[in-house]
């Protein structure tokens, strides 16, 4: 696998979501990777930056390893169609701040340029009413993830403040 810096990417500016193609028989759970490398290199002939398992409606029927198969599966089939430019972006967002940290490490090593990281939707109410936590959430992930975070903003929680988001850290 090839080494990329994520500062040699530009910004990534248009994201598209999926949710990873999960089959369900009745004793088993299974990744369709051949569906899954279609739309990557789909969407990426589009100049559409992939964004794995990025929101906690899909991540959380993933397994960590999953989570990484998918990863590395999407940065092999963007670099087998010739598109080393395009960066892949991660969703890592957990319950906790600990496995947030876990799960973008583990991005990076797989293969992710980015990770797009939601806080912990259990305790929504709560970050959404303490946004000094919120951020400290934030801020903490950020200084310990190999990669770029990204801010995922949803509704809840509205990080779009600009406490939040202008941070330095």
């Amino acid at each position: 696998m090839l080494q990329y810096q994520a500062s040699s990417f530009p910004k990534p500016r248009t994201l598209v979501r999926w949710a990873a193609h999960i089959h369900r028989p009745s004793t088993y759970v299974f990744l369709d990777l051949t569906t899954f490398e279609f739309h990557v290199a789909r969407v990426a002939k589009a100049g559409i930056c992939p964004l794995v398992a990025g929101t906690m409606g899909e991540a959380v029927h993933l397994s960590h390893s999953e989570r990484t198969t998918l990863i590395r599966v999407a940065r092999k089939t963007l670099d087998s169609a010739g598109f080393y430019h395009i960066p892949v972006i991660a969703g890592t967002g957990a319950a906790s701040t600990r496995e947030t940290i876990e799960l973008t490490k583990e991005a990076s090593e797989a293969g992710a340029d980015y990770a797009i990281v939601i806080a912990g939707g259990y305790y929504g109410g709560v970050l959404s009413n303490d946004r000094a936590a919120l951020k400290a959430f934030f801020c903490e992930v950020s200084q310990k993830s190999p990669i770029p975070i990204m801010i995922y903003n949803c509704k809840l929680l509205d990080c779009s403040n600009p406490d939040i988001v202008s941070s330095p850290q």
